[in-house]
């Protein structure tokens, strides 16, 4: 088993990530996953960005995505 290298956190700065919060959008690679999913969002939080920051990339972004996909396509999620 070859084991990855130690996670060395985002490359981005805060800025950065603080500009582009409503086009960031949080997901894991699973089951591809090199880092453990736990340690970058440990990561993403030591940053100290704002709530509106962690609001948008881990739950928002998501479901606007989804409810823009389900809209173009005319079916809605709550007809599951």
């Amino acid at each position: 088993m070859i084991n990855p290298p130690p996670y060395e956190g985002y490359k981005l700065g805060p800025d950065y990530l603080e500009k582009y919060k409503s086009r960031i959008l949080y997901g894991s690679d699973y089951p591809n996953l090199i880092t453990p999913r736990e340690a970058e969002i440990e990561n993403l939080l030591k940053m100290d960005l704002s709530q509106d920051f962690y609001d948008k990339v881990f739950y928002d972004n998501g479901i606007a995505l989804i409810l823009s996909l389900t809209e173009k396509s005319g079916n809605s999620i709550l007809d599951s």
